[in-house]
């Protein structure tokens, strides 16, 4: 718990360094919200498909892409056709591809809401990659350290499922993602 803890603060503490350099470069931020809930998940949760580098790294890039397709597409469009569209696109770009990641949802709205531009993407793909770098960091260091736990070991029940009244199932989503 400890090096999880350690490794969201360090990945935070990175983006802080580097916001100034995207802020100056390209007039964006690299302390986004996406990557507070990305955090959560690649540390607390590491077992989790979401977690996998393919995921953070193609999540949130197509989803930034979708977010700029909308724009361009739907130039007009209240804002809330346009992020409905992006959000939308993302998902469905996140499942064909395999690589669900939530936050990536966050990624499209936030790049339809801020109006990206293709410039953007910087400040994305370096919160990605340094995100995976100190994720595979602390992987070593547990490993070299301690037995590798996620936040999710030791739950006295496990986690529900999701009812099939309710929709898809978990081995719908399942089915969805990279084995």
């Amino acid at each position: 718990m400890l090096f999880a803890a350690a490794g969201a603060a360090l990945f935070i503490l990175t983006l802080g360094l580097l916001d100034p350099l995207t802020r100056g470069a390209v007039s964006w931020p690299a302390l986004m919200p996406p990557f507070g809930a990305s955090t959560v998940i690649v540390f607390f949760a590491p077992e989790t498909p979401a977690s996998r580098p393919w995921n953070i790294l193609v999540g949130h890039f197509g989803s930034a892409m979708m977010a700029l397709l909308a724009l361009h597409v739907l130039p007009g469009s209240p804002l809330a056709v346009q992020a409905a569209c992006a959000v939308a696109a993302a998902s469905l770009w996140m499942v064909a591809t395999k690589s669900l990641h939530p936050p990536g949802g966050a990624t499209a709205l936030l790049g339809v809401i801020t109006g990206a531009t293709p410039f953007t993407l910087l400040p994305l793909a370096l919160g990605c990659i340094a995100l995976v770098s100190i994720r595979w960091l602390i992987d070593r260091a547990v490993v070299r350290m301690a037995p590798r736990e996620s936040a999710l070991a030791g739950l006295s029940e496990p986690v529900p499922a999701v009812p099939q009244s309710m929709g898809a199932g978990l081995g719908d989503l399942e089915s969805t993602l990279p084995s």
